[in-house]
C-alpha cells in the first residue's frame, strides 16, 4: 500500500494544479498563480484512470518477477 500511496503522489499528484506536498521539485515550483483546480468529479475521475493504469499495466521497481501490482496481489508467482 505504501507503495501505491508513494506512487500516486510522485506519479500524479505533483502534476495536478494547485498541488503543494512534499514530491514537486524544487525548481518546478510555482510563481505564477495556479490555473483553475479541478472539481472534486474530474479529481476522482483521474485518480481513478490513474489506478485503471497502475494495477495492471505498470511494473514498478521492486517488485518480484517483473509483475504488474495486480499479478503480484494475486499471488501469480
Amino acid at each position: 500500500m505504501e507503495d501505491l500511496n508513494s506512487g500516486v503522489e510522485r506519479m500524479l499528484l505533483v502534476s495536478l494544479p494547485g498541488y503543494t506536498r512534499r514530491a514537486r521539485p524544487a525548481q518546478a515550483q510555482r510563481s505564477d498563480p495556479v490555473e483553475e483546480l479541478l472539481s472534486y468529479p474530474d479529481l476522482v475521475r483521474v485518480l481513478l484512470d490513474w489506478v485503471a493504469w497502475w494495477n495492471p499495466e505498470h511494473y514498478p521497481f521492486g517488485v518480484p518477477g517483473g509483475m504488474t501490482p495486480s499479478e503480484a496481489g494475486r499471488g501469480i508467482f
